[in-house]
């Protein structure tokens, strides 16, 4: 009875939750939930088992284990006792990544014994998660990828029904890793231009004559000719004539984590089969997006940051072995081949022949760990308060929960700000040396009593 009574109570809280959804129009899920860096600077986690070809999950899943928002969600939020699409098929992915990352990298008794993960929840359901996809075969890495963030959308969203595509953009997955690109058509002949929008979770660049990822870039966003062919005319709309026409795509909204794909396995068509390049492309740690944006568009922040790189080894794309680069929470980076790791240097990390690129936003956490001072502008502008009076509030709020009383002394103190040195005076308690670290918010209270 009492079991029964259970799944109607869930039911009911389902229904509940699917009208508030459709009546409100709110985003399923809550941005804030996410953090942008790693709360704790942990070591590289676990490897992974080698068994019959499954190297190309492996690489994908150690991208995911250190990808800090898509990560550090699953631990602290999501339960599987709770998720109702693993209730109901038996699979869900986010429960099995969040089952793979809990036992590579949060599990501290398996990092420290080096202990080998076998990602069965991954081997056993892989024609759940696709099905192209066969066991013992080896299949292309950059389509797991796709597939495992389809199979955590339906996880994500299973319990709301069917949803509309709007709302589907405000789920967990679509809030990590979905931006929106800007398709612009303009009429050569009377100047007129049209938008269409389309939302995606990677940027799949072509490769092919280019030595850059930047270069790459410039190419995806590159104006391409409609109707240089007086047969094949652009029909425009406003002129209503057929004329030669202009297309831009841009990047209308970034994303938190943007995946780079660069197309190394394309169709021969003297051959009739696929085959890969292997040019060297060159790109960055640090990625300025600037360049792409929409024009009109100011987001935040423009920069990201590497955090991972999934490689393909071997000339052929019917062959070939996958491994992967990551950046530990603690900072270093680490080669990832199925059961074995070894730090490397980020030298070593940008002169690999990468297949996939992983970025992070840098928004909010600057390479420094300082925050912007304008994120701290906005702040005291939500609680309508004067910038310098809420920064000297802050201040003191934060020192009085901080400071410790002994018997013989009260310890002295260091206010640490988090960009520059504050226009506002100080009291005489907390006119002491002023150094550039956070914590937290920006602030940091440092014992330098000797």
């Amino acid at each position: 009875m009492t079991k029964s009574i259970q799944k109607d109570s869930k039911k009911n809280n389902h229904n509940s939750n699917k009208k508030k959804i459709k009546k409100k129009g709110k985003p399923i899920f809550n941005k804030e939930l996410l953090k942008q860096g790693w709360e704790k600077k942990r070591q590289i986690g676990c490897t992974l088992s080698q068994d019959m070809n499954t190297c190309y999950y492996n690489a994908v899943l150690q991208c995911f284990n250190y990808t800090p928002q898509l990560a550090q969600y699953l631990m602290e939020h999501h339960k599987k006792s709770e998720c109702t699409k693993y209730e109901k098929d038996g699979f869900c992915g986010l429960c099995a990544v969040k089952d793979i990352t809990h036992r590579c990298v949060w599990k501290e008794r398996n990092t420290s014994k080096n202990i080998v993960v076998h990602p069965s929840s991954i081997g056993h359901n892989l024609k759940i998660i696709s099905s192209n996809f066969r066991r013992g075969r080896q299949e292309d890495a950059h389509e797991f990828f796709l597939a495992m963030l389809a199979a955590m959308q339906k996880g994500a969203t299973h319990h709301l029904g069917k949803l509309t595509p709007k709302q589907e953009e405000t789920s967990l997955i679509y809030q990590i890793y979905g931006g929106k690109q800007r398709s612009q058509l303009t009429c050569y002949s009377c100047h007129a231009k049209s938008n269409t929008f389309e939302s995606f979770l990677d940027l799949s660049v072509d490769i092919n004559k280019v030595d850059t990822l930047q270069e790459a870039l410039n190419n995806f966003v590159k104006v391409d000719i409609i109707g240089a062919d007086k047969e094949n005319r652009y029909n425009c709309d406003a002129c209503k004539n057929k004329v030669k026409a202009g297309k831009k795509t841009t990047i209308d909204r970034l994303p938190m984590v943007l995946p780079i794909h660069l197309k190394r396995f394309n169709f021969n068509p003297h051959r009739g089969s696929m085959r890969k390049l292997n040019t060297q492309i060159q790109y960055p740690e640090i990625l300025d997006m600037a360049p792409y944006v929409s024009e009109g568009k100011e987001p935040e922040s423009t920069k990201y940051r590497l955090f991972a790189v999934l490689v393909h080894l071997g000339s052929h794309c019917e062959s070939g072995h996958y491994i992967s680069f990551v950046n530990a929470p603690d900072g270093s980076w680490y080669e990832m081949d199925d059961d074995v790791k070894t730090r490397v240097s980020l030298k070593t990390v940008l002169n690999q022949k990468a297949y996939m690129l992983f970025y992070k936003s840098m928004e909010e956490t600057p390479s420094n760990g300082l925050i912007r001072e304008d994120s701290f502008e906005k702040r005291a502008e939500k609680e309508e308060e004067d910038y310098e009076a809420w920064m000297a509030r802050v201040v003191e709020e934060d020192l009085a929960k901080r400071l410790t009383k002994t018997k013989k002394e009260k310890r002295r103190v260091t206010i640490v700000p988090p960009v520059s040195k504050p226009t506002f005076k100080l009291s005489k308690k907390l006119q002491r040396k002023l150094i550039r670290r956070s914590f937290n918010n920006g602030w940091q209270v440092e014992d330098i009593s000797a």
